[in-house]
């Protein structure tokens, strides 16, 4: 994929390469080509033109756009297991997650923010990437297959500007004591499974992560993770690597793709500008 920058680099070798192949187009390569004072002659305009059109097909193609990653700016994750529903684990480095025969007896859901005032103002996909990295309690055969739940909090909700340093079970928005998710609250963005530990990334897109996005309107989009399998015989909790993980490549991250016609803008740098969102 093409970053702004190293588009810019391709498609200028100098500032004015973009204007000055658009004017050629428009001459038909006749002649000489001003610019800024600096003459090309016919042969390296149309050297340097045929590669700034050849690049410019490409970057419009569908294909090759240019995404936008974030990394969580907030995350955690809340135990409902009884004496611990008070507790915050917001400077952790794991966010576990766990379904318990019952909510007191250590059921566990992570929850993880992310700023989109840097994302397009149209989203066209998105993927949300985490790193299932450690792990605890029994599963000695390492074929049970698990079912995670992803979620989002409603736009608006007044529980989104929720803090890392202060969540608990008690507090976090989309939450009560009977059941881990509050329908009402949320919106269902879809499943995924891992086999046993499940060690590895997960890369979880959907059509409703997308809608959700799209339909966001404060700039925060807050995620909730829950395993929807139970102990079943096997008690396992499963470990995803926080925003306080040492290995960066680990935090979690949100990957947005642009429309293909604003991706090409934005590839084409000095040309267009990209429209971003605007917080409301």
């Amino acid at each position: 994929m093409f970053r702004q920058n190293h588009a810019t680099t391709l498609l200028a070798p100098n500032a004015g390469a973009p204007r000055t192949c658009l004017a050629a187009r428009a001459a038909g390569m006749n002649g000489s080509l001003s610019n800024k004072g600096r003459m090309f002659r016919k042969g390296n305009a149309m050297k340097h033109c045929s590669i700034f059109f050849a690049l410019v097909g490409t970057l419009t193609s569908a294909s090759l756009v240019s995404a936008a990653v974030i990394t969580a700016e907030a995350d955690s994750f809340v135990s409902g297991r009884n004496g611990e529903k008070d507790n915050n684990y917001g400077s952790n480095s794991t966010i576990w997650v766990k379904l318990d025969t019952a909510i007191g007896s250590g059921t566990r859901v992570g929850f993880m923010r992310f700023d989109l005032s840097t994302a397009p103002a149209t989203i066209t996909s998105a993927t949300l990437e985490m790193e299932f990295v450690t792990g605890g309690g029994t599963d000695s055969t390492g074929t049970t297959v698990w079912t995670f739940h992803v979620y989002g909090l409603n736009n608006g909700h007044t529980g989104e500007s929720w803090t890392e340093s202060a969540i608990t079970w008690n507090t976090a928005p989309g939450l009560n004591s009977s059941d881990p998710i509050v329908a009402a609250d949320t919106t269902d963005l879809g499943t995924f499974t891992r086999t046993g530990k499940g060690f590895g990334t997960v890369s979880f897109s959907s059509a409703a992560l997308t809608s959700f996005l799209n339909a966001d309107t404060d700039n925060q989009a807050t995620i909730i993770l829950a395993r929807d399998t139970g102990p079943g015989g096997v008690n396992y909790i499963h470990g995803i690597a926080s925003r306080e993980n040492t290995t960066e490549a680990y935090r979690p991250t949100l990957t947005v793709i642009p429309e293909p016609a604003a991706a090409a803008m934005l590839g084409l740098g000095g040309l267009i500008l990209m429209p971003r969102r605007r917080r409301m």
